[in-house]
């Protein structure tokens, strides 16, 4: 007989972006993966005070294209950082696209910080990526070979977990609302981590995180 599907946990969270105030309401709620942006002494505090929350922390540097040590310098890693304090690094394309060339060059750093944080405190996890809805381009065999070489082994080997912004594009469902939106497949969206196990060498591990995701549902007249 076929082997019953694996099950596997993943926590549903909220972004806060900088009003700090809104995590420990989210976590009355029941909210039990944060994503805070700046202000690390908070991130760390409130990572100490709930250890079974994931706060996931984003420095807002913006067009600035930082090294991996001005990234290492600007997240303030330190060696006593609790393990749900989660890292994370370049944001969608603010300083750096995702070409075939510019992701290969992002991979670098992305690879040489989770090097650093890894040295710096073992148990601490970085999140490699966090590209934008939709991004990259799978369709592309050259965009899926710079994702091979500069992101497979670091994911398969656990340096790096990996951070994409996917957000549902159309709706699901026609039943849903609005009435004119159309219906677009969500492995381009939401599972577009799989394009990665199937086309670019990652292994299907639990490792993928999506530090933003929402609905964009727009009727076809716009």
């Amino acid at each position: 007989p076929p082997p019953a599907p694996a099950v596997i946990p993943f926590r549903l969270g909220v972004h806060i972006i900088n009003d700090h105030r809104q995590a420990q309401i989210a976590y009355d709620n029941g909210v039990r993966s944060i994503v805070w942006m700046d202000g690390k002494l908070g991130a760390r505090q409130f990572a100490d005070s709930h250890p079974d929350c994931y706060v996931i922390y984003r420095r807002f540097v913006h067009q600035s294209r930082l090294s991996a040590e001005q990234w290492f310098t600007a997240l303030e890693v330190a060696a006593d950082d609790p393990p749900n304090l989660i890292y994370t690094a370049f944001n969608e394309s603010d300083s750096i696209g995702t070409s075939a060339d510019e992701i290969r060059m992002r991979g670098a750093v992305d690879v040489a910080l989770a090097k650093l944080i890894k040295a710096r405190n073992p148990r601490l996890t970085f999140l490699a990526g966090s590209f934008a809805h939709g991004n990259p381009d799978t369709n592309s065999p050259a965009i899926c070979e710079a994702m091979r070489t500069a992101y497979a082994d670091a994911f398969n080997s656990g340096l790096i977990d990996f951070d994409l912004h996917n957000y549902t594009m159309g709706k699901r469902f026609a039943s849903h609302p609005p009435g004119g939106a159309q219906i677009i497949g969500p492995e381009w969206f939401e599972l577009r981590a799989m394009q990665f196990v199937e086309k670019c060498g990652f292994k299907a591990r639990q490792g993928f995180w999506a530090t933003e995701s929402g609905v964009e549902a727009r009727p076809s007249n716009g």
